[in-house]
């Protein structure tokens, strides 16, 4: 196996690893419209009121929350193997870098 096919299945388990995040978020998301059935958008979508109006799935969940935690992943990512790359690496840069992203949001 060469280093760039290495790099190619780090970047691709990577990539799967922010989709199950998203899966995570969008499942939290979902419990908590099901924790009050009465005004749950679920409920709600098929009653006979909501016919001239449909949800869509931005309406259902925060897709804004989202995108800012994948994003997230995705600038400490970048970010680290800027600093990993460079000369000054040193242990525990991974934290400081999300925790400069996090303040930022």
């Amino acid at each position: 196996m060469t280093l760039d096919e290495d790099l190619a299945g780090l970047d691709e388990a990577f990539k799967m690893r922010l989709a199950n995040l998203e899966g995570y978020i969008t499942c939290q998301q979902t419990n908590k419209a099901f924790e009050n059935a009465d005004s749950s958008w679920y409920f709600r979508r098929n009653s006979p009121q909501n016919e001239v109006k449909t949800q869509d799935k931005a309406q259902m969940f925060d897709t804004k929350y989202q995108k800012t935690a994948v994003s997230i992943m995705e600038q400490a990512k970048e970010k680290f193997l800027v600093a990993f790359k460079s000369i000054n690496y040193k242990q525990g840069t991974a934290t400081s870098i999300l925790s400069d992203i996090m303040k930022k949001c």
